[in-house]
């Protein structure tokens, strides 16, 4: 899909990303804790990666936001379901859908932190899960989607 990329800042996180996590990821056997920064620069430095122009397309720039997000650590707890739905929100947002269902993402995440899957891996991985969504214009609940500053 065309048009400006828009990249998400440390609050779209906290506002959006960890409601999503919250409905999708969370259960009474996996319940997760408020919002608390661990380390608040890491957030921002793996928010900051996709805009380098190594990464040059939309999977690229959402693989590697997802993964520096999950191994980073930057936050006290929900790493994983963060950085994985921060990277389906960045998708979301550049007119991408994520296929694959909520367990595969949480067993790739887990991967990630046990070291068991390489950046390149991920990144292939987000690429077989991933396609076009029909728009771009997205609305989830209360939230709606779209309405973020681009780049230009």
């Amino acid at each position: 899909m065309s048009g400006p990329i828009v990249f998400l800042t440390p609050e779209h996180v906290e506002e959006i990303a960890v409601e999503l996590a919250q409905e999708l990821f969370v259960s009474k056997k996996y319940p997760m804790a408020t919002f608390k920064y661990l380390n608040r620069d890491r957030l921002e430095a793996a928010l900051a990666l996709p805009k380098q122009p190594y990464y040059d397309s939309i999977i690229k720039q959402a693989a590697i936001l997802g993964y520096a997000i999950i191994e980073g650590h930057p936050l006290q707890d929900g790493n994983k379901r963060i950085g994985m739905t921060t990277m389906l929100v960045f998708l979301l947002v550049n007119g991408y859908v994520m296929t694959a269902p909520n367990g595969a993402l949480l067993k790739t995440a887990l991967r990630v932190v046990r070291k068991k899957i390489s950046k390149e891996d991920f990144e292939r991985w987000v690429a077989e899960h991933t396609r076009p969504a029909k728009r771009r214009y997205v609305r989830l609940g209360r939230l709606v989607i779209g309405s973020f500053r681009t780049r230009e």
